[in-house]
């Protein structure tokens, strides 16, 4: 089905890939939840990891209370989401990330900077 599964292994985060290449993950009625409860305070790319931090604790994917891992190979995730706060948009070779009225810029390639007021 054309939605993030919910992937939970004895409390431990559980390592997502699709023959090595970008998850896409598609959802119609309800999308992914990124940082939704909060605002984004990191952003790292390392290597083809991507790491979500918010509010000091590692998220890197949470859905439905669950963390996902989710991995990557030297391009960013495709995130899609409608009618909610954050918007991922892709736009040629650079993603506008919205949170909350804020907008930061990412690289494909990899992130050149990540500003976040707090």
């Amino acid at each position: 089905k054309e939605h993030v599964q919910h992937y939970r292994e004895k409390g431990q985060v559980k390592h997502y890939r699709e023959k090595g290449q970008v998850q896409h993950y598609r959802q119609k009625e309800q999308v992914q939840h990124y940082g939704h409860r909060g605002q984004v305070q990191h952003y790292r790319q390392g290597g083809h990891v991507q790491h979500y931090r918010q509010r000091g604790q590692t998220q890197h994917y949470r859905q439905g209370g669950q963390v996902q891992h989710y991995r990557q190979r030297g391009q960013v995730q495709h995130y899609r989401q409608k009618a909610q706060v954050q918007h991922y948009r892709e736009r040629g070779h650079v993603q506008h990330y919205r949170e909350k009225g804020q907008m930061q810029h990412y690289r494909q390639e990899q992130v050149q900077h990540y500003r976040q007021r707090g």
